[in-house]
């Protein structure tokens, strides 16, 4: 044996340990619950009596709770989701939903001009893709493709030590939702100057088309069996709307109204209801927990309750 092969065997030999260990994590961490695995394995199990989905960011992740919305609505919105995954999600699950009546699409200020592998929270495409299977954003990205490599170094080791325990399927209730108790109560600083900064940095007018060619595709897919469409538009507090980009905004709002009458889709903008304060938000774009409450209510009564309430059976 040469010099070479016996430096390879002993190379081996070393690395052995490692690889396995490494094989090991790759294989428990599988079974690690996170929000994304979480979200799929509880809109799997109600898709079939589902009547009412609503997607989205934050914005509606935090500001819609869907069991109260609807005894059979489920919310498929996540924290910093964008129009691509919101309608990917859509054509995956309406198919599989035969009580489906309605599909609520929250449109933000930031919504038809930015994607989520533009912004900070980028690291979250990966968990699309190996959770949902939906196409990876970044072919060259480890983290497509190696568990250790999208939780990262620190979490993998902390999750070695915890015998891969995890408490974070509690961070998905039943209804695709925040748990009870999650949600913050207060607000501690309402200004946007932060918040709007970021949303403007993410935001492209060159990605409206995009966009709005992700809608129209899940729209077309959607009316097709006769489920309903609405867009919304989702409460902020005063400090947010009052100093958004004029120009933007009015981009936003003449690109959803367009898309609203060329499919005959009701348009709600809530942004401005003058039926929530200071009480209602946790910080200048969110509800907290009363304002969720509200919204949900107010959400419930003047625009799902005519499409799916037995009560109105001229509904469309």
């Amino acid at each position: 044996m040469n010099n070479r092969l016996r430096f390879l065997l002993k190379l081996c030999i070393c690395l052995a340990p490692v690889l396995g260990g490494m094989g090991y994590a790759e294989h428990a961490l599988v079974s690690v619950p996170n929000g994304y695995s979480a979200k799929r394995e509880r809109v799997d199990h109600t898709i079939l009596t589902t009547k009412v989905l609503i997607t989205g960011s934050s914005h509606s992740f935090y500001g819609i709770k869907a069991r109260d919305l609807n005894p059979d609505a489920f919310n498929l919105a996540y924290i910093s989701q964008d129009l691509f995954y919101d309608t990917r999600l859509l054509l995956r699950y309406a198919p599989r939903a035969p009580n489906l009546k309605l599909v609520v699409i929250p449109i933000s200020y930031f919504s038809l001009e930015s994607k989520l592998e533009d912004t900070i929270e980028s690291w979250r495409c990966p968990f699309y893709h190996i959770f949902f299977g939906f196409p990876v954003v970044e072919p060259l990205d480890v983290k497509n493709y190696s568990l250790i490599a999208l939780y990262g170094a620190s979490e993998t080791q902390s999750l070695v030590f915890s015998k891969f325990r995890s408490p974070n399927t509690e961070l998905i209730d039943v209804d695709g939702g925040p748990p009870e108790g999650l949600q913050k109560i207060g607000n501690s600083d309402l200004s946007s100057e932060t918040t709007l900064a970021r949303h403007n940095a993410s935001m492209r007018p060159s990605l409206i088309q995009e966009n709005v060619s992700y809608l129209d595709e899940a729209i077309q897919a959607l009316q097709s069996r006769g489920v309903a469409v609405v867009f919304i538009t989702t409460p902020v507090y005063k400090s947010y709307y009052l100093h958004l980009e004029p120009t933007a905004y009015t981009r936003m709002q003449d690109t959803i109204r367009a898309i609203s009458r060329q499919n005959g889709i009701q348009y709600h903008n809530f942004m401005e209801d003058s039926r929530f304060g200071e009480t209602d938000f946790w910080d200048c774009d969110h509800l907290d927990a009363a304002g969720m409450a509200k919204f949900t209510e107010i959400l419930k009564n003047e625009v799902v309750n005519p499409f799916v309430s037995k009560a109105a059976p001229d509904a469309h």
